[in-house]
């Protein structure tokens, strides 16, 4: 934060007048005591952060424990809502300067007490305010009223990162479902064509055996005919082997040899249909195979499917339970804030 220079701005911090009287007091004997030295850095003691809000502290405290209990953030530390000297104005945080022992000796100087710790050496206390004791003894009394706060707020913070975790896990859940409706959509598909290539092989097969049986019939019927075809063109009604006509006997063996090639032709059709049926018989029993597996496949995938979308159910509900658990947490600590607020304005007023 910034703080004007010296010669410039106005001559003490905005944010003393909000401070306890008393403090605001010990503030105004300190920085005029600041300004006596022509060299100082800045204009007046600039407080970064004077008195607070008790919802503000609540906020402070959750990042203070955030990094203490989870080491996550960079919250600094911080009193339990309801004890903070800031909450009831007596405490002030300065921004620091090269100059820094002068602005310690003209706080010290008027009832500040540097903070001990190391890390809050911006952090002053009026302890030399009258009102010290009586304010240290309510501080107690309200943290011992309100104790279970501080553990409700590490509840908060608990129940966010389970929150996040759950989010998390939710994102991850639903990305398997989707992975899994995938894998169930492709499986159908290749379900599909596995029978449809099937359908069309059992009609090419079934085709193929109606063929076969026509052509088989077709046979029999060339057969029959060529084993009662019997010579009868001798016009006196001679056997073949009796009869002196070799123009009709030449002619009645050309038409049996047309009927015995026509029944080899028959019969080579017959082989290459045979042959393709068992091929296509073959064929069936592949995609039939083929049909089992897609199928259970099919069956895994969907298993899976169900599996995913169980899990993602189940995320969905723990984040739902958890969002509740944190809005029932953020209720109760709000309204015991306002509590706390309530008892230390009337504190402070004099009520």
């Amino acid at each position: 934060m910034d703080c004007e220079a010296r010669g410039t701005g106005p001559a003490e911090d905005p944010k003393a007048k909000a401070l306890h009287p008393e403090a605001y007091e010990a503030y105004q004997e300190a920085n005029a005591e600041y300004q006596t030295a022509v060299d100082r850095v800045y204009e007046k003691i600039c407080i970064n952060s004077g008195k607070r809000t008790v919802v503000k502290q609540v906020e402070l405290y959750r990042l203070y424990r955030l990094k203490s209990d989870f080491d996550i953030g960079d919250g600094k530390p911080a009193d339990n809502p309801g004890h903070s000297v800031h909450e009831y104005g007596i405490a002030i945080d300065i921004i620091r300067a090269s100059d820094e022992d002068r602005l310690k000796a003209a706080l010290e100087n008027n009832g500040w007490k540097q903070h001990a710790s190391s890390e809050e050496q911006h952090h002053y206390t009026a302890i030399g305010v009258p009102s010290w004791a009586t304010i240290n003894s309510k501080r107690d009394s309200v943290l011992a009223a309100h104790i279970g706060l501080k553990d409700k707020i590490v509840q908060r913070i608990q129940t966010g990162l389970d929150t996040d975790d759950a989010e998390r896990k939710v994102v991850e859940a639903r990305q398997k479902v989707g992975y899994a409706r995938q894998d169930v959509a492709a499986h159908r598909q290749a379900y599909k064509t596995n029978s449809d290539l099937l359908d069309a092989e059992k009609s090419r097969l079934s085709a193929a055996e109606q063929q076969r049986d026509s052509l088989q019939l077709t046979l029999a019927n060339a057969k029959s005919d060529l084993q009662g075809f019997v010579y009868t063109y001798c016009p006196n009604h001679q056997p073949y082997d009796q009869c002196d006509h070799e123009d009709l006997k030449a002619r009645y063996r050309a038409e049996r040899q047309g009927k015995a090639d026509n029944i080899a032709h028959l019969q080579q059709n017959l082989a290459v249909l045979t042959n393709q049926i068992s091929v296509s018989e073959q064929r069936v029993a592949q995609l039939q195979q083929r049909l089992a597996d897609a199928q259970a496949e099919l069956v895994a995938s969907e298993q899976r499917e169900a599996v995913a979308e169980s899990a993602l159910q189940k995320t969905t509900t723990d984040l739902a339970k958890l969002r509740r658990d944190a809005g029932v947490l953020d209720h109760d600590i709000g309204a015991e804030a306002q509590v706390i607020q309530g008892e230390i304005d009337a504190f402070l007023n004099g009520s």
